[in-house]
């Protein structure tokens, strides 16, 4: 058999949606929307796990201690400039706001992120006080992470960082961002320090211009950040009762839940070249985030995560609305993914019941998530998922693990 990365997968997902439709425009909107867009051409070798942390991450530990020390406020103001401007309509065309995110001049000429002598105030946090920076271990190295528990504060941080401080819609079962390619211009401004410092009395602005377009624009590792913002309220707007849970319990288990969720989609992003926000990306991170903080996976958790816990009826307000793409799929292709993810879904609860002991730790997470990873919606939901999925793991082959050296 040819190997794992090479599949042709398109006569059993072909077969599979004629199970469901007759319709062959709703068999080619789904056989577009649910093409695999992850990296498998090549072989999966054996890895230490985790993997380096990106350069960045550096930085992000010095903000850390930092929000050990001082207000978390203070800290992020001096990182996300956009935290210095309010969130308003037609903001992210000012001129002073373009200065400060493509420049870093903030005003007043500053260009460090310190600078809040300001005609109207930026951001204004609801519980600045609970506001926390953390870094998370995940298989594909560590990412910072911005907790706000106030719903208030992580739509304005999404809005701020994200939105470019454009009032944007935030659905209620949005609970987790990922930033990728942020212009931290406190990186940049620690770069010109120090440049200028090297070159003492020669150093210029034009020099330092000149620099920083021919050497360190190309090199985006230098200044460019990836980071997660959480919310730390109920996952996917689901209410602690309705899974029999304690409040208190149920917000601990919500912020395990998004870190692990995150740290899939950036674990698929680093190693399989891929992150969408498409419903098959959603089932691989809400796998790994249910099984951590659950302690195994359950498919009820997930289809009531979807608002599909009544199936075939949806709940509007569901997180399947968020992934049906844009423009969104018709309502009869809807119809036939949600019968996908539910049988998907029990496949992967088989699947993980089969392995689960094969699966711990950081190794066995990669693993899982490079496993199902290989497939697509439609061989998951088939009825040869169980064969397919057990055929997929024992094609990752198994690496070693080691310790993060201290510094």
């Amino acid at each position: 058999m040819t190997s794992a990365g090479k599949r042709d997968s398109r006569s059993t997902r072909m077969d599979v949606l004629r199970r469901h439709t007759s319709s062959p425009k709703v068999i080619a909107e789904l056989m577009a929307y649910n093409q695999n867009r992850f990296d498998l051409t090549g072989v999966v070798e054996p890895r230490d796990w985790p993997l380096d942390d990106e350069p960045h991450v550096s930085a992000w530990e010095e903000y850390t201690r930092l929000g050990s020390t001082e207000a978390v406020e203070s800290v992020l103001r001096r990182v996300l400039v956009q935290t210095h401007f309010p969130i308003r309509k037609g903001m992210s065309k000012d001129p002073s706001y373009l200065a400060a995110t493509r420049r870093g001049i903030l005003p007043g000429g500053v260009a460090d992120g310190t600078d809040r002598d300001r005609a109207e105030p930026g951001v204004v946090f609801e519980s600045p006080q609970q506001l926390e920076i953390i870094l998370h271990p995940t298989p594909a190295g560590r990412i910072p992470a911005i907790i706000a528990p106030a719903r208030a504060d992580f739509e304005s941080l999404v809005r701020a960082v994200i939105g470019h401080n454009e009032p944007m819609h935030i659905p209620q079962s949005m609970g987790a961002a990922m930033v990728a390619g942020y212009n931290n211009w406190h990186r940049i401004a620690q770069l010109r320090a120090s440049w200028m410092s090297e070159r003492g009395m020669f150093a210029t602005e034009a020099g330092w211009l000149a620099h920083f377009s021919s050497t360190i624009m190309p090199e985006h590792a230098l200044y460019q950040d990836r980071l997660v913002i959480l919310h730390g309220g109920p996952y996917s707007n689901v209410l602690a009762p309705e899974l029999g849970l304690d409040e208190e319990e149920w917000r601990g288990l919500s912020i395990r839940i998004r870190l692990a969720h995150e740290s899939t989609h950036y674990l698929t992003r680093k190693v399989l070249g891929s992150m969408s926000d498409n419903l098959f990306d959603e089932l691989l991170a809400d796998y790994r985030g249910i099984t951590a903080a659950h302690g195994t996976y359950s498919a009820a958790w997930f289809l009531r995560f979807m608002g599909l816990e009544d199936f075939p009826d949806y709940r509007a307000g569901g997180r399947m609305e968020n992934y049906c793409g844009s423009p969104p799929l018709s309502d009869a292709a809807q119809v036939v993914e949600r019968v996908l993810l539910r049988d998907a879904a029990r496949a992967i609860e088989r699947f993980h019941g089969r392995h689960a002991s094969s699966l711990q730790g950081m190794q066995g997470e990669a693993r899982a998530v490079l496993a199902l990873s290989r497939l697509t919606l439609e061989e998951i939901a088939s009825p040869s998922a169980d064969g397919l999925l057990d055929e997929m793991l024992d094609s990752i082959p198994v690496g070693g693990s080691r310790r993060r050296s201290a510094g």
